[in-house]
């Protein structure tokens, strides 16, 4: 029979006074913690002042933020781009104080991030023993993804801390802790966790769940509880229907997106596997393969500690928890929400609660005297694999050194010389050649229409199904005293489940025909490129080199995590 959940005073005074030794070890337990936390934390601020450049799926959202004011992200925003409403007027905040660049734009998930280690310390420390509850938030700090999106000018590093700042405030409630203001506070919170996160819905709707579930004075609360249900699924829905229902049917997302949902997976065990990829990667994995000993070793503990703590404190606990996960698992089988790592980061510190609670269940069978022994060695184990690709990330964060690659080609233009900008390249190239203190509207404005005429997100578009032949002349323009030439696209899609393409015929030959015919006879042509194909890159320089311009690189950026950014010069 499951025990009713207790608040923090109840348990204090079921428990008997600790001895000397139990008070000591609670409070290095404590001093672990902050350690954890305090190093998490310098590493996340290493990270945001050294600044790496952006990276194509932050220049799309970015040039957004930095062309409009507030009342203009209230519109449908360009180049494929879709947010939270109160992410985006926080970040054109930071813009609006700081300046256009990579630090105020990465301001806002960067203070997310740091916040979610005192928060999740509260809620894990109110369900664990001391030693469990580091070990969750140890995990929290050494996950791939969350350090990753805490340094990225995107939505998703605040998913996690917004769905922990929920719970923490409805704890109260949950223990039976009610009052008119605290039921205002928490709808309150609820409205702003919707309006900065868009999986913020999946946990609210556990938290009314787990209200609707409580056994004290629930006939007083029928009112508060429809109250909230209308204020936070009315303003979601509102939410939804603004500002991603658009994004959501768009052909081009959902072609990229195709494979991707729950069912689409073929077979039970394979959706199976999906499911519980969706929740172990967040926390271990990140743009690599998942061991798969560490894959069972983590879905085995989070089941093992998700049943302890329901028989430990009831229902309300797996509604608490447990809701959110299944409606996000079921949206994925309706084909509206996707279990991969970026979209699923608001779990990361539920899978954290369950996997250190298993761990903990499972070091039970070695008694008293060694259970934290045990915690130890098998936290140890567990950190491994993550820690170590946190430390890659850290070693080699260049998604794709944009920056880098617009001053080298800028410092070796010349008068007269033409440069070609491959189509993926031009969110880099627009973001890094504007003086955003006084930005050329014009300038930008062209070029945005570029991007959105070339194909979603610059040029990601499929094969035309037939040769390419004189296309693109109208993407020819004068700029510094040179030429610039915006690329097409190549005809090769590339999807988050990755299938297969080739170049379009003729597209390499069409380019080069395109530079060389904007060249003078003593001028030079380089040519710019950043998130290609390689075979892609590979057709371009074998037309060049036939056309009797071999190119020769000037510059190749760092071994990255992502692609790599090439310049290439051309004498014709």
């Amino acid at each position: 029979m499951s025990l009713p959940i207790q608040t923090d005073a109840e348990i204090d005074r079921s428990r008997s006074y600790p001895s000397e030794g139990a008070l000591f070890r609670q409070q290095l337990a404590a001093y672990a913690a902050m350690a954890v936390g305090a190093a998490a934390v310098l590493v996340r601020l290493f990270d945001f002042l050294r600044a790496p450049s952006l990276w194509i799926d932050e220049l799309l959202l970015s040039l957004n933020l930095a062309i409009r004011d507030f009342r203009g992200l209230l519109e449908p925003l360009d180049l494929e781009q879709s947010a939270a409403i109160l992410f985006l007027w926080a970040e054109h905040l930071a813009v609006r104080v700081a300046g256009v660049g990579e630090r105020a734009l990465r301001f806002v998930p960067f203070a997310a991030s740091v916040a979610v280690f005192p928060l999740s310390w509260r809620l894990f420390k109110r369900f664990l023993e001391p030693w469990p509850a580091v070990l969750a938030l140890a995990l929290l700090a050494s996950s791939p993804p969350l350090l990753r999106y805490a340094n990225e000018a995107k939505q998703y590093g605040l998913d996690a801390p917004m769905a922990v700042a929920l719970v923490v405030v409805a704890l109260p409630w949950v223990d039976g802790r009610q009052s008119a203001g605290r039921w205002l506070l928490l709808i309150g919170t609820g409205l702003i966790g919707i309006g900065f996160s868009m999986p913020a819905v999946f946990v609210l709707a556990g938290i009314w769940v787990a209200l609707a579930l409580r056994s004290s004075r629930r006939a007083r609360d029928i009112a508060w509880l429809v109250a909230t249900a209308v204020l936070w699924g009315g303003t979601f829905a509102g939410f939804y229907l603004k500002f991603y229902a658009s994004t959501a049917s768009d052909p081009y997302m959902l072609a990229y997106w195709s494979g991707s949902f729950l069912h689409s997976q073929p077979g039970l065990w394979r959706k199976l596997w999906y499911i519980g990829r969706g929740l172990m990667e967040p926390l271990f994995a990140l743009d690599f393969q998942m061991p798969a000993l560490l894959f069972a070793a983590g879905c085995l503990l989070a089941a093992t500690g998700w049943w302890g703590l329901t028989k430990r404190y009831g229902p309300l606990i797996a509604a608490l928890f447990v809701v959110p996960v299944a409606l996000a698992v079921a949206a994925s089988a309706l084909g509206r929400w996707i279990l991969a790592v970026r979209f699923m980061l608001w779990a990361a510190p539920i899978v954290a609660l369950f996997v250190a609670a298993g761990v903990w269940q499972l070091c039970s069978v070695l008694g008293p005297r060694h259970r934290e022994k045990g915690l130890a060695v098998a936290g140890a184990v567990l950190l491994l694999a993550p820690a170590r690709h946190s430390l890659y990330f850290v070693r080699h964060v260049e998604h794709e050194s944009q920056r880098e690659a617009v001053q080298q080609t800028l410092g070796g233009l010349r008068p007269g010389d033409v440069v070609y900008v491959y189509a993926k390249a031009l969110p880099g190239w627009t973001f890094y050649t504007t003086d955003w203190r006084s930005p050329d509207r014009e300038r930008l404005n062209r070029l945005i229409q570029v991007m959105q005429s070339i194909g979603p997100n610059s040029g990601n578009a499929g094969s035309r199904g037939h040769p390419v032949s004189h296309e693109g002349s109208e993407y020819r323009y004068p700029w510094q005293a040179g030429t610039e030439i915006d690329g097409i696209a190549d005809g090769i899609f590339n999807r988050f489940t990755p299938v297969p393409t080739s170049v379009d015929p003729g597209w390499a030959e069409n380019e080069v025909a395109r530079i060389r015919e904007a060249t003078a006879t003593s001028a030079s042509a380089w040519i710019l490129t950043s998130g290609q194909n390689e075979s892609s890159l590979a057709a371009l320089l074998s037309a060049a080199t036939a056309a009797g311009a071999p190119p020769v690189q000037v510059w190749a950026g760092p071994q990255p995590w992502k692609v790599k950014c090439y310049l290439y010069r051309l004498q014709f």
